[in-house]
């Protein structure tokens, strides 16, 4: 076998391996790209899981809340309807008392009707946060696709000019070889 044929088989070989290389490498940086995406999603998927338990929460209290609210109210309403039939001027003192009830009873159910609403702008607040986790979630996923589309167009760039260097030097090994057949 002569030197141009050794050396164009040589050529042709390195060409191959290249390209597989590249191959293997675009095959690697998708399977990291899927992995980081798979990761983000999970992230993101624990973390909405998360915040939606924190919001059943928040409504399971706000329901009990809303019931024991009720109650005082409910109490404070029959302190002051039995305070209205004249009960209490019967006993010394007891008038007062009554009136003193029935005015914590209406003080604590708005103490309750404030932290239901404190209830309420937190569920509020934890929508928010699982539509910050989404958006943080699709930022973060458009940068690795970006990022794996960039080297990937690196890695076929470095490919195609290896193909282009192999298919020249074949050429000239070529020429070479017809100029000393001559």
């Amino acid at each position: 076998m002569g030197l141009g044929k050794k050396l164009s088989k040589s050529v042709g070989g390195l060409g191959q391996k290249i390209q597989k290389g590249v191959s293997s490498l675009g095959n690697k940086i998708t399977d990291v790209e899927k992995q980081a995406q798979r990761g983000i999603s999970k992230g993101i998927e624990m973390g909405q899981g998360a915040v939606r338990d924190v919001e059943r929460g928040i409504v399971a209290a706000s329901g009990k809340v809303g019931s024991i609210k009720q109650g005082l109210l409910k109490g404070a309403r029959v302190i002051d309807a039995l305070q209205s039939t004249g009960v209490a001027s019967m006993v010394p003192g007891l008038g007062v008392g009554l009136a003193a009830v029935s005015g914590g009873l209406k003080s604590g159910a708005v103490g309750l009707k404030q932290l239901q609403d404190v209830g309420k702008d937190t569920r509020m607040a934890t929508g928010k946060a699982k539509n910050q986790l989404a958006s943080v979630g699709q930022q973060a996923s458009e940068r690795v696709s970006g990022a794996a589309a960039m080297g990937k167009g690196k890695l076929e760039k470095f490919g195609e000019r290896a193909k282009a260097i192999e298919q020249q030097t074949q050429e000239d090994i070529g020429n070479v070889r017809s100029a000393f057949s001559d």
